[in-house]
């Protein structure tokens, strides 16, 4: 699974950038007069604007960060600069990367794509280019975005994705030095708690509950809000621990049914008060084959980190870059 995002990741990121370096339209005028056009990054004599990596960060983000107000969102973009600019950078370099060594698109691939695309989203053809024409694209900046994104899909699988390589005799080490894959079902949680407030302070409980959930739903570390808001184990994050499915209430498992390892739950009131949990991690009761099929998903996509960390790392000192720092 964290291999496939990792992949989702990179096709994301690219489809960005070619848009930004062929389709450089003007920004929407809900951000006008907030973008100073400096240069951020150099590569390769290729500067990277300001506005350019806005507007990448501005069409990478979820919906909820695209819904907040420009005043909110341009503050959100402004803290992950860094981090945005980063793997803007990273993208160019792979897509370089992948023009040398002669990997190509076809324009059956890029029809395909858009094919599976359409289907996806039950979009008929007038739907899809009325699509295009609100997020800002044409047709031909569009298939170029889709065939940049493609090559650099094809490039990270060709020169890190086929040599990842993990070993049933690993798997077998690895699940005898874990024995708890196999035994009780565990769950690691986080939780924030707001106690009950009296009668005259609901306005107030109710006012710090919303900001709570918006910028829960804005991505900002549940860990975070809960050192801010918690009044309950904040020092620690919230952090609970590893807690047995036959320790845990009634009123918890049903918060957290359903959800995945990351997720979040929806508040709910129990005698302590307001809690809202997140599942930090979730182990045990699997059967052997099961626990093997998660390791290997585990390991693999440690082994693909650490390879992609490497040829990333020589692709960076392969090609020139400038980050330009702030004045």
């Amino acid at each position: 699974m964290l291999l496939k995002l990792r992949l989702g990741m990179f096709l994301l990121i690219s489809i960005v950038t070619c848009f930004i370096l062929s389709n450089l339209l003007p920004l929407s005028s809900a951000y006008g007069g907030i973008l100073v056009d400096e240069i951020v990054a150099v590569i390769n004599n290729e500067p990277i604007t300001w506005s350019e990596l806005y507007r990448e960060m501005e069409f990478i983000a979820p919906e909820n960060i695209r819904n907040l107000s420009p005043k909110e969102k341009r503050k959100f973009f402004e803290e992950n600069k860094e981090t945005l600019l980063e793997d803007y950078i990273n993208s160019r370099v792979i897509l370089r990367e992948a023009q040398s060594l002669g990997i190509d698109v076809s324009t059956d691939e890029i029809d395909e794509t858009i094919k599976r695309i359409k289907q996806k989203y039950s979009m008929d053809d007038a739907t899809f280019l009325e699509t295009l024409k609100k997020e800002g694209y044409t047709l031909p900046t569009y298939r170029k975005a889709l065939s940049e994104q493609i090559l650099i899909n094809k490039a990270v699988s060709q020169e890190v994705s086929s040599r990842v390589v993990v070993k049933e005799s690993e798997i077998e080490e690895y699940l005898k030095a874990h024995p708890e894959y196999t035994g009780p079902e565990m769950f690691r949680l986080r939780q924030l708690l707001l106690k009950r407030p009296k009668d005259a302070d609901i306005e107030t409980f109710q006012k710090k509950l919303n900001t709570i959930i918006e910028r829960l739903r804005a991505g900002e570390p549940f860990e975070r809000i809960v050192m801010l808001y918690s009044e309950d184990t904040r020092l620690i994050g919230g952090d609970l621990g590893y807690i047995k499915r036959s320790d845990l209430s009634s009123q918890f498992m049903e918060a957290i049914a359903g959800l995945k390892v990351g997720e979040i739950s929806r508040p709910f009131w129990t005698e302590k008060g307001l809690i809202i949990l997140k599942v930090e991690d979730r182990m045990g009761g699997m059967t052997v084959e099961e626990a093997k099929k998660v390791i290997r998903q585990q390991l693999e996509a440690k082994r693909f980190e650490e390879l992609y960390r490497a040829w990333l790392k020589g692709l960076r000192e392969k090609y020139h870059i400038e980050i330009k720092s702030e004045s």
